[in-house]
């Protein structure tokens, strides 16, 4: 680090290598420097990412089952009110909507509306 006019500092970023200016407060209060979001994303990725902590990796546990809620509405033709009120009482009726909304979009060609269904 190289003291340039008052309080500024010419330091250099962890990820890139790059030189840039910070002041001497920020790099005082932060271990690390880095020169943009972008050199940060990177770093804290390589340090903090899924590959170091596995256990926080795409957990795959569901608080409701989306695919038997899915085959239900395709079953039955119900919407999301109806199904919280007749087959899944213990779901909320945002949550129905919601996954019903998602897995449209997942399997656009399964629901009987859809307009990119192939004939």
């Amino acid at each position: 680090m190289e003291l340039l006019k008052g309080t500024q500092l010419n330091v250099v970023c962890d990820q890139c290598g790059k030189e840039f200016i910070r002041r001497r407060s920020q790099v005082i209060r932060n271990p690390h420097h880095f020169c943009g979001k972008e050199c940060r994303a990177r770093w804290r990725g390589l340090h903090h990412g899924f590959h170091v902590h596995p256990e926080n990796c795409m957990k795959t546990v569901r608080k409701y089952d989306y695919d038997a809620i899915w085959q239900k509405h395709l079953e039955t033709g119900y919407n999301a009110r109806q199904l919280s009120e007749l087959v899944f009482p213990d779901i909320p009726v945002p949550s129905i909507y919601a996954i019903l909304v998602k897995m449209r979009k997942k399997l656009p060609d399964q629901h009987p509306h859809s307009k990119n269904k192939v004939n």
